[in-house]
């Protein structure tokens, strides 16, 4: 008997292992962001395109993410909840980049052109 409770307990935490592995993967493709004043840009975000309009998430590592709206033609992004502003941006031939709050996102252009 103890050796199925041993064997049940095993596949268990197997189970339970697989589950925790896959939860700390952010949706979306690789994106660089500095989060907070300071911050260096490194890949650690990431982006994802919303099916219906024209959204973009930005998903941060930890749970946190920041929603936008996204405007097709000239690749300029504002808050959706309209809360804070965004601040400079940039956008040149390859890359978009623009900052809210203390964060900071550089992303390129061909992840925004092409379609989800």
């Amino acid at each position: 008997m103890s050796s199925r409770i041993s064997s049940f307990a095993l596949a268990a935490g197997v189970l339970l292992a697989g589950c925790s592995a896959g939860a700390d993967a952010l949706p979306g493709e690789a994106v660089e962001c500095a989060l907070g004043a300071g911050a260096e840009l490194t890949p650690a975000c990431t982006l994802e395109r919303e099916a219906v309009g024209a959204g973009i998430v930005l998903h941060h590592p930890g749970g946190g993410f920041r929603r936008f709206r996204l405007d097709p033609e000239t690749l300029e992004v504002a808050a959706a909840d309209g809360a804070e502003r965004v601040g400079r941006q940039k956008i040149d031939e390859a890359t978009l980049f623009f900052a809210i709050g203390g964060d900071a996102y550089r992303i390129p252009v061909d992840m925004l052109t092409n379609e989800p």
